[in-house]
C-alpha cells in the first residue's frame, strides 16, 4: 500500500447467520475482496449487539447458535475500494455500511508467498500408504523405513482406522537403528541385518512403541489449517482419515511445501519490509556446529552429540561450507572397530549413556558433498521451490562472502510462511 495515497476504512455490519446463494456472507465477502487485491481485511464478531429488528443477540453460553454481530473492516486506497464498493453493497441486503478517510501511520506486511487458501488436504496428499497393524513385528517396520525410504509407518486395527505411528524417533530404545534412519541409502545389507538382529530376537511388536492417539486431519479440510497444526504440533506428517477414522491417505511438510513452490503467489505489489519474515536470514537457525576439515572423529561426534541438528558442517579457513556429515555419515563411513564406540556416544544425545568415541578419521573422509547452500537474501519462496526440486530436507546458508551463517529446514520454512517465529 502506497500510504501517501488517500485511504479509507469500509466497515460493513452484517449478522453471523447471513448468507450469500446459501453461503456465509461473510466468508463470501472475504472471497470476493481478496480476489479483487485489496491488502487486506478483518472479521469481528460481536459479544452482543442489536440492529433494525431492535433484536438483542448476545453469546452467553446458552445463546451460542444466536445470530451474532460481525464487523468486516477494510483500510486500503479510496480507488481500490471504490472499485469493489458496488459489488460489496449489492451482497448487503441488510445491514449497514459506512465509508470514512484515515490516516495511515504505519503499514508493514510479510513479503511472502500465500499457501492456496482453495486447496484442500485431499489434492496434495500422498495415496497408496504402507501401513501395519499393532501386532507386525518391529523387524518389519524397521526394514519399511529403512529400504523404502519412508518416514513414518501408520498402525490401523482390521477397519483401517488409525489407531498408532511408528516413526524413526519411536526407535530410541535401539540407538543403533534410529540413528540409521538419517541416511538409509548408506546402510549394507549385511549391516541392515546386524542391526535388526535384537529386535527380531526380542520379537517385539509395533503397539510397544508406536504413538498414540495420533493427530490427524480430514481430506477436505484447507491445507492451510493442515499446515498450521504441523507447525503448532512439531509434527513431520498427519495420517488423513475420513468421517470413520479410516486411512485415506499421508499428508507431509513436503507436500505442503510442494504445493507452495508449485502454486503459491506473492501477493501483487507486495514490497520486502524492513525486519519482516520475508528471506532466509530472518528465518535461519544461527546455531549451526562446525569443524574444519582435520577435525578428528573425537571433535566431530562431540560437536554433534551437543546439538539437536544430527549434523556438523565441514568449514574451510574462510568459513565456507566444504562438506555436511550426519550422524548416518558417521554410522555408515566409520571404520568397523570404532562403529560401537560412535553409536553409544551418539546415542547419548537421546538419553542412552556411554563412553567417548574415539579414532584419528578427518571430517574431510566423513562428509558429504556438494553442499546445498543459498544466500541469505534469497527469498521464502525461491529456498522453498530449491528445497522442492532438490528433494533435500534443509538449505545450509551462506553470507554475501560464501561464509557459513545458519542453516534451515522444512519446518522452519512452514513456519515462516504461516508467519511464525525466527530462529536464531
Amino acid at each position: 500500500m502506497e500510504t501517501p495515497l488517500e485511504t479509507q476504512r469500509l466497515t460493513i455490519y452484517i449478522g453471523e447467520a447471513d448468507q450469500w446463494h446459501g453461503r456465509p456472507l461473510w466468508r463470501v465477502l472475504l472471497e470476493r475482496l481478496r480476489r479483487e487485491g485489496l491488502a487486506g481485511a478483518t472479521v469481528l464478531r460481536g459479544l452482543a449487539g442489536f440492529g433494525a429488528h431492535s433484536r438483542i443477540h448476545t453469546a452467553t453460553l446458552v445463546r451460542l447458535s444466536e445470530d451474532l454481530p460481525l464487523v468486516l473492516v477494510v483500510i486500503d486506497r479510496a480507488d481500490r475500494i471504490e472499485r469493489v464498493l458496488p459489488a460489496i453493497s449489492a451482497m448487503v441486503a441488510e445491514g449497514l455500511i459506512t465509508l470514512e478517510p484515515i490516516q495511515v501511520v504505519k503499514y508493514g506486511h510479510r513479503f511472502l508467498p500465500q499457501i492456496p487458501s482453495e486447496r484442500q488436504v485431499g489434492d496434495v496428499m500422498s495415496h497408496g500408504v504402507v501401513t501395519a497393524h499393532p501386532d507386525t513385528p518391529l523387524t518389519e517396520i524397521a526394514r519399511l523405513l529403512l529400504r523404502e525410504l519412508f518416514t513414518a509407518v501408520p498402525i490401523v486395527d482390521d477397519q483401517d482406522r488409525v489407531v498408532g505411528i511408528v516413526s524413526d524417533g519411536d526407535f530410541l530404545r535401539w540407538p543403533e537403528l534410529a540413528l540409521r534412519f538419517g541416511r538409509p541409502e548408506g546402510l549394507s545389507d549385511t549391516t541392515l541385518n546386524e542391526l535388526l538382529a535384537e529386535l527380531h530376537a526380542g520379537q517385539h511388536t509395533a503397539s510397544e512403541i508406536m504413538t498414540t492417539p495420533v493427530v490427524t486431519i480430514r481430506a477436505n479440510r484447507p491445507v492451510v489449517e493442515a499446515a498450521n497444526l504441523m507447525v503448532q504440533r512439531n509434527l513431520k506428517r498427519l495420517p488423513v482419515v475420513d468421517a470413520e477414522g479410516r486411512l485415506v491417505g499421508m499428508l507431509s511438510r513436503i507436500d505442503v511445501l510442494r504445493t507452495v513452490a508449485r502454486e503459491a503467489r506473492v501477493p501483487a505489489g507486495a514490497k520486502p519490509v524492513h525486519g519482516e519474515l520475508h528471506v532466509l536470514r530472518d528465518v535461519m537457525r544461527s546455531d549451526v556446529p562446525r569443524v574444519a576439515p582435520e577435525a578428528r572423529l573425537p571433535e566431530i561426534v562431540d560437536k554433534m552429540a551437543a546439538s539437536d541438528l544430527k549434523r556438523v558442517i565441514v568449514v574451510d579457513d574462510e568459513q565456507r561450507p566444504v562438506g555436511v556429515i550426519t550422524d548416518g555419515d558417521l554410522v555408515a563411513r566409520v571404520r568397523p572397530a570404532e562403529r560401537p564406540g560412535v553409536l553409544q556416544a551418539l546415542a547419548a544425545r537421546v538419553g542412552h549413556a556411554g563412553p567417548a568415541a574415539t579414532g584419528d578419521q578427518r571430517a574431510a573422509d566423513l562428509m558429504s558433498t556438494p553442499v546445498l547452500t543459498a544466500p541469505e537474501d534469497t527469498t521464502i519462496l525461491a529456498a522453498t521451490q530449491r528445497l522442492v526440486a532438490e528433494q533435500r530436507r534443509r538449505l545450509v546458508v551462506v553470507d554475501e562472502a560464501g561464509r557459513l551463517s545458519g542453516i534451515v529446514d522444512r519446518q522452519s520454512l512452514l513456519s515462516a510462511l504461516l508467519g511464525g517465529g525466527v530462529h536464531r
